[in-house]
């Protein structure tokens, strides 16, 4: 049935799971106190998600159109995108979590099912979805989305200045995983760099504003080249903007 009305309306069909990952990662918040243990029912939500998606997909013959497939590059060129990790990691110049290792791991368990998670959602059924349009408005839109996705960080009490940096830092480095994903033909080494990159960060003590700025500045600059370097040129691949 859920199939069905995949194949009937994509991009329906896309925006209700999108709403049922917002929906989910809030009520994860409140389980997360109920378990006693900082981000514990945000995780086990996401990697719920994340079984019911490939679930779904594997039984509807669907893996290969939301690209959970095998890369059509070699996985080592995936290394080309490290310096991004090197950023996201300079906040531990400043040290690890002040919190016990145990909540660190959840966090950052957490944190790993949100990236892999949204790369379902925003580059394989979102991008898949849009399509159609247009190669260049999908990657558009879906990185846009992507980005604004992340306003809901002002509900976690986020400023607004620094939830503004994240929204636009968001829009690049979705750019970038969306042409990725094209390129690759396969949403796994995005999932790959994006978990990672969610992975460091629930790794990275508190940091003070500017230094969040400063990171959210150097990752939407390198995102934005990788992004220019990534672009199709011609009809490479078969990619048309």
């Amino acid at each position: 049935m859920l199939t069905r009305i995949y194949r009937r309306d994509p991009l329906g069909f896309t925006l209700v799971c999108i709403a049922a990952y917002v929906l989910a990662m809030g009520l994860g918040n409140g389980l997360s106190e109920r378990l006693g243990a900082a981000y514990s029912g945000n995780a086990l939500l996401a990697a719920l998600f994340i079984a019911a998606l490939l679930g779904w997909s594997g039984k509807g013959g669907l893996r290969r159109t939301l690209g959970l497939c095998r890369p059509r590059v070699p996985a080592r060129r995936v290394l080309w995108y490290a310096p991004l990790a090197a950023v996201d990691a300079c906040n531990l110049l400043g040290g690890l979590g002040r919190v016990s290792w145990p909540e660190t791991a959840i966090a950052a368990a957490a944190m790993l099912c949100a990236g892999v998670l949204e790369e379902i959602l925003f580059r394989g059924l979102l991008l898949g979805a849009l399509m159609p349009r247009g190669p260049r408005r999908a990657v558009w839109l879906s990185a846009l989305a992507f980005g604004l996705v992340h306003a809901l960080n002002l509900l976690g009490g986020a400023g607004a200045g620094e939830t503004a940096a994240q929204i636009v830092c968001a829009c690049a480095v979705g750019v970038m995983l969306a042409l990725l994903t094209l390129r690759c033909g396969s949403i796994l080494p995005g999932a790959a760099m994006h978990g990672a990159l969610n992975v460091l960060s629930a790794l990275t003590a508190p940091a003070d504003a500017g230094r969040n700025l400063l990171t959210a500045v150097l990752m939407t600059v390198l995102a934005a080249g990788y992004a220019l370097f990534l672009r199709p040129r011609g009809d490479k691949n078969g990619i048309r903007g």
